[in-house]
């Protein structure tokens, strides 16, 4: 401002009065870094897997679909994303994706942490996990 003041640029302004106000300096200060703790070593890819679903969209994307499912290693932080057109598409989509990902990698899925919003409460998902705890 006193360089506006000196240029006249605020010209009903005769005199500038810049007082010290301990918030503003307080607010400047530099930021303090956290001190540096041990991360737990993460477990092996796809013991543990993230998965959420969002939609239904209002607007169609370009393939049509109003949907879309994540999945995130815990490990790596790989992601994996499909779209889906209708929501009864989640047990499909979790089948193709569980079968390319332990063909891949070679290990098999130990847990699926979801928010429990509702998407893998279906018997489809329940026998899945009966048969795999039977060894079926």
């Amino acid at each position: 401002m006193k360089v506006m003041l000196s240029k006249d640029k605020l010209s009903r302004l005769k005199s500038i009065d810049l007082d010290f106000y301990e918030d503003c300096v307080y607010g400047k200060q530099k930021k303090v870094s956290f001190s540096k703790v041990r991360k737990t070593p993460k477990v092996e890819k796809i013991k543990l897997v993230h998965t959420d679903m969002w939609g239904k969209g209002s607007v169609l994307s370009l393939s049509g679909s109003l949907y879309f499912m994540t999945f995130i290693d815990d490990s790596s932080r790989k992601v994996w994303i499909y779209f889906l057109k209708h929501k009864s598409d989640v047990f499909n989509v979790f089948n193709k994706w569980l079968a390319q990902i332990e063909n891949e990698i070679g290990l098999k899925l130990e847990y699926l942490k979801s928010d429990n919003g509702g998407e893998y409460y279906d018997g489809r998902f329940e026998e899945l996990c009966t048969n795999r705890e039977s060894g079926e």
